[in-house]
């Protein structure tokens, strides 16, 4: 069957990737037309990061059914305001600054990737005199012609849609002493230049790359020391991925930007959202930001963002422990089978061999109902992108890691 959709990033005529007619989903499973049910270790596109529970809905329908009633699952917020509007952008204020109130303004937005738009125009904005944008080479901010541009690790494949936007350098990330000593070095003698530092504390499509908290703390130092603004992208870390709210809380300094987006609603509609800086906002104040889309603030996907808080907010200690459990889980087992890997909280990947070799264990794992990613550089490094609900059960995903394992052994030989 040749599909009348496209199917995105890839070939306009190609088919979806795991190819599967899901029809329904529970708990951590989704299940296809035939009754077949697949743990999603994918957490979706690691946005649902929830899972597929019963409560959260529920909660969610019974506010949507509110806004059908009165016939305004949309309104334009240019022009009308609405209470939940202030009610979401407080809650969520309130959650990101705990008792220091570094934030002060939500921009909402529908996507990580116009998240990324929004704050490379704030950040040139709000010093016209420097306009370079630094980010790292193994990076990954969407697909805009702003993430174009700002993604390092598409730089490549991204060439056709050239000329992309002027005044981007990409660093190595920093993986020892050295390569952090050169980004420094850079800071300092380009500081003068440079607007802006995109980060992403944990570099997810590269392969789950962690960086050092105290490489994060001396990056973000050396910015502040010479007026670079830092814009942290926390749309795939954000939320509990990696165990605690968000990275930044265990950083000595704080951004002055940060993207979200993915789990800010488990997925239910396309949202997100950029929260500002208090000192960056006042910089900022009676400029015209020309930036706009007409489902900015869409009230459906506000109010599932505001239930999806009040759901981590309620169930903030359990999430936790689950997800410090699901880590010491998978690098028990790994270490174990002496396995190589990378992972932080509910982010794993696995390198492999060759892509050979990964096509055909996710196509295996498909097979006995697991779901997991995958990851390729442009090296041609590649691997296992593991990214399980941040309720999975323990015992269910400690019998998939063993599987998963069990089958990575199985395809050396």
């Amino acid at each position: 069957m040749v599909n009348s959709y496209c199917v995105p990033m890839g070939a306009i005529d190609q088919q979806p990737d795991l190819n599967l007619n899901i029809t329904q989903a529970e708990g951590d499973y989704l299940i296809d037309a035939d009754g077949k049910k697949y743990l999603d270790l994918r957490s979706g596109l690691w946005n649902v990061s929830l899972g597929y529970h019963d409560q959260l809905y529920k909660n969610i329908m019974k506010d949507f059914s509110t806004l059908f009633e009165r016939k305004i699952p949309f309104l334009d917020i240019h022009a009308y305001s609405h209470e939940i509007y202030q009610q979401y952008a407080e809650s969520l204020l309130d959650f990101l600054n705990k008792k220091q109130p570094h934030f002060s303004k939500i921009f909402y937005t529908n996507s990580g990737s116009e998240g990324t738009e929004l704050s490379i125009k704030l950040c040139r904005q709000s010093n016209p005199d420097k306009k370079t944008i630094v980010s790292f080479r193994e990076g990954y901010h969407g697909t805009f012609f702003g993430g174009m541009s700002v993604s390092g690790l598409d730089e490549t494949i991204t060439q056709p849609y050239e000329p992309k936007l002027n005044s981007f350098q990409f660093l190595p990330y920093p993986h020892d002493d050295e390569s952090l000593h050169h980004i420094l070095m850079y800071l300092d003698e380009k500081g003068n230049e440079i607007a802006a530092f995109f980060l992403e504390p944990v570099i997810g499509s590269a392969g789950t790359l962690p960086i050092p908290k105290e490489y994060l703390n001396k990056m973000m130092a050396k910015c502040k020391e010479n007026n670079i603004l830092v814009v942290f992208d926390e749309v795939a870390t954000g939320f509990y991925r990696t165990g605690r709210r968000f990275m930044f809380d265990d950083l000595d300094f704080v951004p002055d930007l940060l993207i979200l987006s993915k789990s800010i609603n488990n997925g239910i509609l396309p949202f997100g959202a950029v929260a500002i800086r208090a000192g960056l906002s006042e910089k900022l104040k009676g400029h015209h930001i020309e930036h706009f889309s007409t489902q900015n603030g869409n009230l459906l996907g506000v109010t599932s963002a505001r239930n999806t808080l009040e759901f981590y907010q309620e169930n903030e200690s359990w999430i936790m422990e689950n997800v410090n459990a699901i880590e010491s889980i998978y690098t028990q087992e790994l270490n174990d089978a002496a396995i190589p890997f990378r992972g932080t909280g509910c982010m794993l990947s696995i390198p492999l061999k060759s892509m050979e070799q990964m096509f055909e264990l996710v196509q295996r794992l498909k097979t006995f109902g697991i779901i997991v990613y995958y990851y390729v550089l442009p090296d041609r490094e590649c691997g296992l992108t593991i990214f399980p609900p941040l309720t999975v059960e323990k015992e269910t995903f400690r019998r998939a890691m063993k599987f998963t394992i069990k089958s990575i052994l199985k395809s050396m030989y």
